[in-house]
């Protein structure tokens, strides 16, 4: 066996020695983490549709305005829930394999360039990166992570053609094709897009014609982006035009270039490596260390190849593709949206690993050592932080899918049109069971129901009245909500409002307790939004008054407990702690909420009851068992004895 596939071997047995612990861990325990963990559990739902048969049309699976590929990675992990089971561990076998298929096509990128220790060292850093981009890895999203691949790929084929075995078309057609259809699924591939055309341009004597190589590029590239060009017009562009002004908003002001200089070291840069999970001493030194390693490690590469950009022969030098690479992603990364994450630098990942090497590579022998092995323990160590003994193996039983999370994206993609949405909602609720109908009737925002500006304003109401009388109570509740918000907090209006709504009685309270929620979400001085709040309560019949204070109870946190609840008749303060607990859980899956435990143990008995109910209720809204398990471990932290309460 050659010495370099024996390097790909023992690359793959690292691969699956670190890779499957993780397959059979729950991951995304830090809070930033959440949308991915929400994208797993989308992209399993939609897997489930392709299995069960489509209840929506095919673009409606589409989550992000940025990319086909939460329809893509649905796609490949329908074959896995068929021999799996629908588990969280068959929705993550999806990344798992097609980031092998990237560590393989690596590879064979970097082969040809460098020795076989410097390319097992490279790959290194794909197979145990830190813990941030090693999470990243086994998240079934379809994006940033997974577009590695898409990269190796045309980087070979790009080789092929300089080396004169492709002819022009042939090579424009399949770049193109190839460079199209990635970026339709993955918007942020169009980087590699453009660092080809940027490369092409600075060779020197191209041996190619460019007009043939041009005129065939061009509309192969337009026939693997239609699939994302036919989605944007069936949205009217909507989604687009929508994520380029965020995108666009924050970092294009002059006056905050240097500002935004220092946010992505500071920031992105250290958010990208991770580290989060670790003690406060190993956190900041590898975190520092990594990020000051690999700022040194870039600059060194663009000092020993600055002349060699200007300056290219005929042939790809994938070192200075790399450095092209990643000055532009950087640069993008500095000029757009200020909340922009640092896992957008996941598509730079294996020439960060190149840039690591090349430069320690150039050191003496005793400081490779100690840069390397610093290195190797801040990948191992990132790895153990993100395995949890205690859950291994639960991926294999948690469900790997949500219409809960479904329905949250397709409320999205609609917001701008609630009455299409509500017809793509009833169409997502038939043949469901009635828990999964629960779930999608509690998550619907209140923004679905109101209703066109040419449409009838009783729309609203006419669609709560169609739905099964045992969900009404949830809509009437979000109905309330964006009345406080359009009407504020007048007792009087809201009656009149009512009566003239035609709506019977028995509701009314359900739409109160929703209405206080709204007044709190309005824009003014929140201290007399609250008293304005407590007061709108207060004023209602005896009858509505319970409602009111539970819905006051889910938006207040603990201190207003002392300051309002304390006054309350009995009844209505154990239906505000009860409101309260509803919307406690979410803090629960913190590591240390002390100040709710400390909260906890100054109530009564009657008063902890409440609490507990309102907190089990809560969790009850969520479909993921991950949630639950959390929510009941943090309960078990506030009070061990917490079921004496019920």
């Amino acid at each position: 066996m050659k010495s370099d596939h024996k390097v790909l071997l023992g690359l793959l047995l690292l691969y699956f020695l670190v890779r499957i612990p993780l397959l059979l861990t729950p991951l995304g325990l830090a809070a930033d983490d959440w949308n991915f963990v929400v994208a797993d559990m989308q992209r399993g739902a939609i897997a489930v549709e392709f299995l069960d048969g489509m209840r929506l049309s095919l673009w409606d699976y589409v989550s992000d305005p940025y990319g086909l590929g939460s329809i893509f990675n649905a796609a490949l992990t329908v074959p896995f829930f068929g021999l799996f089971g629908k588990t969280l561990f068959a929705v993550k076998l999806a990344p798992f394999f097609w980031q092998l298929l990237s560590l393989v096509a690596w590879f064979y990128v970097f082969r040809r360039y460098f020795p076989p220790v410097a390319v097992f060292c490279m790959l290194l850093f794909l197979v145990i990166p830190p813990p941030q981009p090693l999470k990243y890895t086994l998240f079934n999203v379809g994006f940033h992570f997974d577009a590695i691949f898409w990269v190796a790929v045309s980087l070979l084929v790009f080789q092929r053609f300089l080396d004169g075995k492709m002819r022009e078309r042939k090579a424009g057609f399949c770049l193109g094709l190839l460079g199209g259809f990635s970026s339709a699924l993955i918007l942020s591939n169009l980087v590699t897009v453009v660092v080809l055309w940027i490369y092409f341009a600075l060779l020197q004597n191209p041996p190619f014609r460019k007009v043939r190589f041009y005129t065939t590029y061009l509309p192969a590239f337009l026939i693997g982006f239609s699939p994302f060009l036919f989605y944007n017009a069936s949205m009217g562009w909507q989604e687009s035009l929508w994520f380029l002004e965020g995108l666009l908003s924050g970092r294009m002001h002059e006056g905050h270039f240097l500002s935004n200089i220092h946010q992505f070291i500071r920031h992105d840069l250290r958010h990208f490596f991770g580290f989060h999970l670790l003690p406060v001493f190993p956190m900041h030194l590898f975190m520092e260390g990594y990020c000051l390693i690999y700022m040194w490690a870039l600059f060194s590469l663009l000092r020993n190849k600055v002349k060699k950009i200007v300056s290219l022969g005929n042939g790809l030098d994938v070192e200075v593709f790399g450095l092209l690479f990643q000055i532009l992603l950087i640069g993008l990364i500095v000029v757009t949206d200020r909340h922009i994450r640092g896992h957008y630098l996941f598509l730079a990942l294996p020439f960060i690993g190149m840039t690591l090497v090349i430069a320690i590579g150039r050191l003496d022998f005793r400081l490779r050592m100690v840069l390397g092995i610093f290195l190797v323990m801040a990948g191992v160590t990132g790895f153990f932080s993100l395995i949890r003994w205690d859950w291994l193996g639960q991926t294999r039983f948690m469900p790997g899918y949500s219409y809960n999370q479904l329905n949250i994206f397709l409320a999205m993609n609609w917001r701008q049109n609630p009455s299409k949405y509500r017809e793509r909602f009833q169409k997502l609720l038939k043949g469901q069971p009635f828990s999964v109908q629960r779930y999608l009737f509690l998550n619907m925002p209140e923004e679905a129901l109101k209703f066109q500006k040419s449409g009838n304003g009783s729309e609203p109401l006419l669609f709560i009245q169609q739905v099964e009388e045992s969900f009404r109570p949830i809509l009437y509740e979000k109905w309330g909500i964006l009345l406080g918000e359009t009407e504020g907090p007048d007792v009087e209006r809201m009656e009149t409002l009512l009566k003239q709504s035609g709506l019977d009685s028995q509701w009314h309270s359900f739409v109160y307790r929703g209405v206080v929620q709204g007044v709190l979400k309005r824009e003014e001085n929140w201290d007399v939004l609250v008293h304005d709040a407590a007061r709108f309560c207060s004023g209602l019949k005896p009858v509505s008054q319970k409602t009111c204070y539970n819905g006051l109870g889910w938006m207040l946190n603990e201190t207003y407990y002392e300051e309002m609840a304390k006054e309350l008749e009995t009844e209505n303060r154990v239906a505000y702690l009860w409101g309260h607990g509803e919307q406690v859980f979410d803090d629960l899956t913190q590591p240390n909420p002390k100040d709710i435990r400390r909260f906890y143990f100054s109530l009564d008995d009657t008063e902890k009851k409440a609490f507990v109910q309102g907190l089990l209720q809560g969790m009850d809204r969520e479909d993921d068992p991950y949630i639950h398990r959390m929510c009941h471990r943090g309960l078990q932290w506030m009070d061990p004895d917490w079921k004496q309460h019920l």
